[in-house]
């Protein structure tokens, strides 16, 4: 049902094999953020752009590349601006990439050191093991130990296992709407 569902929405690329989006814009100024001055290679996306093409992503499964036609009024052609746009495309893409790596980066970081702090509070906690009642103090410092071990071995799971899936899902579709092909398709 799903597949039925993504190919009534977008429509397939003969050339590619693909799936193609469709967006239409009055210029193109409508591609970038209206309050980014900087040159059209080194401009943010337009936020509602990025939305839509990030759902777009998600619609269509990773097996298939994707096309994205830019409709703009019949006249409008200017190549050179096309060709920057294509480029501030990529590098936005690109420097979202980037983002996402560091921040896996960062996190695979603080697994490592979680792993490591949850080692050596098990370890303290097993190594001193009380073989005899040796007082509440004593007792509550082990079984902290004991609990302080398991939270910090969790936290690592989860970010192993939960928050680096997303992370890297993510980094997989900036990837790849980095690598989508972009053509400029004048209507009237």
């Amino acid at each position: 049902m799903r597949k039925d569902l993504f190919t009534s929405v977008y429509p397939k690329d003969n050339r590619t094999g693909g799936y193609v989006v469709d967006v239409s814009l009055d210029g193109y100024g409508d591609l970038f953020n209206a309050w980014d001055r900087a040159p059209l290679k080194r401009r943010d996306l337009n936020p509602d752009l990025n939305n839509f093409m990030e759902e777009a992503t998600e619609e269509i499964p990773m097996k298939f590349p994707i096309v994205v036609l830019l409709h703009l009024p019949r006249g409008s052609r200017i190549g050179w601006k096309e060709e920057k746009s294509r480029t501030g495309w990529k590098n936005y893409y690109r420097f979202q990439k980037h983002l996402v790596s560091k921040e896996i980066r960062e996190s695979n970081g603080r697994i490592v050191v979680y792993v490591i702090v949850a080692m050596l509070f098990l370890f303290l906690a097993y190594f001193f093991q009380p073989w005899e009642a040796r007082g509440l103090v004593y007792t509550i410092t082990i079984q902290g130990m004991v609990v302080g071990g398991w939270v910090f071995l969790w936290e690592a799971f989860s970010m192993a296992f939960f928050k680096n899936r997303t992370l890297y899902r993510h980094r997989r579709r900036y990837h790849r709407l980095m690598e989508t092909e972009i053509r400029f398709v004048y209507d009237e």
